[in-house]
């Protein structure tokens, strides 16, 4: 029979409580109340057998740690051994137990005619009666530092409060050591973790990472001291003029963890893609930030963190990551709509790595940068036709090389994707965006016609495989198919 939550609530906590405070009391009760008339050589017999149970207490919390930090230290990071040995419920713990030991020792070793004696009997009593009642909780929240989800959060909060404390408070060289020494443990869990092929591990890792990287973030206004000024941190491999511009910047931080989330992403095996969407929306959060604070060069980062993973996914010819990394990078050139230069870099980025999966033959990574331009520019759109014209005209015609793409094996794909993005605008009524994208990116009646024909025989709006996009890129809206289908026709009659 399954208990529901009341009676689980009565028979773990409100029982066993009530039991203790019931021994608690009568014992207190019996020691210093009801037995004045009683010898005092009676009251003490019960020592020897508390001296026992509290020496058979700590040894078996003793051995109990030795085994709990020995086999999370070797699953995951020695560094955890210090973690648990410092957390004040263990220094708690072991010292109520000493301090146990040494009242039982201290009552023996007072007459039983002393004053004090009664006094102390009744201590011994009580710290023996809470000994016993706390064994089994104690011992439970041992046990918790095999578990990822209790640990993790004690690193980053070292992680952050080091942080916040050598930006606000004060530079301090070893505080900032150890900072940067922990955040290097955090990583290293990540590492282990995708040896282990332990997924749920690593989401864990990366969003306490998120939330390192989104403390520089946010209130990189706010620090107060000089740390970024002095004593920089880098990653193995950078080389010295880079860590020269990182030092002049004062970026070296940001490039630090960025650092650790591109080499820790670069090396994941396919079977652990789902891991990929998961981060990157996490970037996504920070461009977000860098751009508010008009950080350029971090927004810089976060586009070259991108280019790694596109270009590993190429190298590997891994067309599910390749896909979501393009998704990603998408939203990421719409997020910096409004800084030229940023937008520039971005694009050439995007449209160099399609032009790679073309020159590898791999006719999907290329169908689908293709089909994001289309979405990009429609993104644009929906702000201001004008933005979106300027796009095309000052990004895409500038590092597109669409003359080729027509001539190619793939121009069935590129006019795919350009008549889509057409007929979309019009479906929109974007008029002006439409011609534009007619006149520049297709100019050819015959390929838009034979594109179109494709586009209106596929009616399914789901994808042919279950995967991240979900939705079929060639589908259109009911308004674009409508107004499409009739422009069909007509020419149909005519020919």
């Amino acid at each position: 029979m399954k208990l529901n939550q009341k009676q689980k609530s009565f028979l773990y906590t409100y029982l066993p409580s009530s039991l203790l405070l019931v021994f608690l009391f009568v014992g207190i009760y019996y020691l210093s109340v009801s037995v004045l008339n009683v010898e005092t050589r009676y009251l003490s017999k019960w020592l020897p057998f508390a001296n026992r149970l509290v020496i058979g207490f700590l040894g078996a919390l003793l051995t109990s740690m030795a085994l709990i930090i020995t086999l999370t230290s070797n699953l995951y990071t020695p560094r955890l051994a210090k973690l648990f040995v410092h957390n004040p419920i263990t220094i708690l713990g072991m010292g109520f137990i000493l301090v146990c030991n040494l009242t039982l020792i201290l009552v023996n070793l007072f007459p039983e005619t002393h004053l004090l004696y009664r006094g102390l009997l009744i201590l011994g009593y009580v710290l023996t009666i809470c000994a016993i009642g706390g064994i089994i909780p104690y011992l439970y929240f041992i046990s918790l530092f095999i578990k990822p989800n209790y640990f993790l959060p004690l690193l980053q909060k070292q992680i952050l409060d080091g942080l916040i404390y050598v930006k606000t408070v004060s530079n301090e060289e070893a505080v900032k050591n150890e900072v940067f020494y922990t955040f290097d443990v955090l990583a290293n869990i990540a590492y282990t973790a995708s040896k282990r092929d332990d997924k749920q591990l690593m989401f864990q890792v990366f969003d306490s990472i998120h939330e390192i990287l989104s403390e520089l973030m946010q209130n990189y206004d706010k620090e107060s001291t000089q740390w970024r000024k002095s004593d920089a941190f880098f990653i193995q491999g950078i080389s010295q003029e880079g860590r020269y511009h990182l030092e002049k910047e004062y970026t070296w931080p940001e490039a630090y963890i960025l650092g650790r989330i591109t080499k820790i992403l670069s090396h994941l095996k396919p079977s652990h893609n789902e891991i990929i969407p998961f981060v990157c929306e996490k970037l996504l959060e920070t461009i977000d930030e860098a751009i508010y604070h008009d950080r350029e060069n971090i927004v810089e980062m976060h586009l070259m963190i991108f280019n790694t993973l596109f270009r590993t996914s190429l190298d590997n010819k891994d067309l599910e990551r390749f896909q979501s990394m393009s998704y990603y990078y998408r939203i990421s050139i719409e997020l910096v709509e409004e800084n030229p230069k940023m937008m520039s870099f971005a694009t050439r980025s995007f449209i160099h790595y399609a032009d790679v999966a073309r020159k590898k033959n791999m006719p999907v990574a290329l169908e689908t940068v293709l089909f994001d331009i289309g979405r990009i520019i429609l993104y644009f759109a929906y702000e201001d036709e004008n933005v979106a014209i300027n796009y095309i005209n000052h990004y895409i015609l500038k590092y597109f090389d669409k003359e080729y793409l027509k001539e190619s094996s793939y121009s069935d794909v590129y006019y795919l994707a350009m008549v889509k993005t057409y007929w979309e605008s019009k479906g929109k009524g974007f008029t002006q965006l439409a011609k534009t994208i007619n006149s520049t990116l297709i100019a050819n009646e015959e390929k838009h016609f034979n594109a179109l024909k494709c586009l209106l025989l596929f009616d399914r709006t789901l994808h042919w495989e279950f995967n991240d996009r979900l939705l079929s890129f060639a589908y259109l809206s009911d308004n674009a198919r409508e107004i499409a289908q009739k422009y069909y026709e007509k020419r149909q009659k005519a020919a």
